[in-house]
């Protein structure tokens, strides 16, 4: 709807800009039916800004509750692992990551290792 609004809204102004003022005067080269048309289309703007905002802000929140929640859920595992489990489970995440790697990344880890 937003984009039908800003086409409609272009193509009214286009036609407005079109117009030959000429000699008529200031009062009687005001469209007031394109007036109030412009009104509606603004008007109708602002209500799909506000509603694109506020979905945008109640997904924040979701998305923020969830990241909270792994965020706890990864303490409590974390302080669940001995600390030679939790070492283990890093180099293992590091291998397996550098195996993914494309090759120059896997050098580079290759040469970190051997020092």
């Amino acid at each position: 709807m937003h984009s039908r609004s800003i086409e409609g809204l272009e193509s009214r102004l286009s036609e407005l800009a079109a117009r030959p003022a000429g000699n008529i005067p200031i009062v009687a080269a005001v469209d007031v039916d394109a007036v109030r048309e412009l009104r509606t289309v603004v008007t109708e703007l602002g209500a799909n800004q506000k509603q694109m905002l506020d979905e945008l802000r109640d997904e924040t929140r979701r998305v923020r509750s969830l990241a909270e929640e792994a965020l706890r859920a990864a303490n409590g595992a974390a302080a669940a692992l001995s600390p030679t489990q939790f070492t283990s489970m890093g180099t293992t995440v590091e291998q397996l990551q550098g195996e993914q790697s494309p090759a120059p990344l896997r050098a580079r880890a290759r040469r970190r290792e051997r020092r």
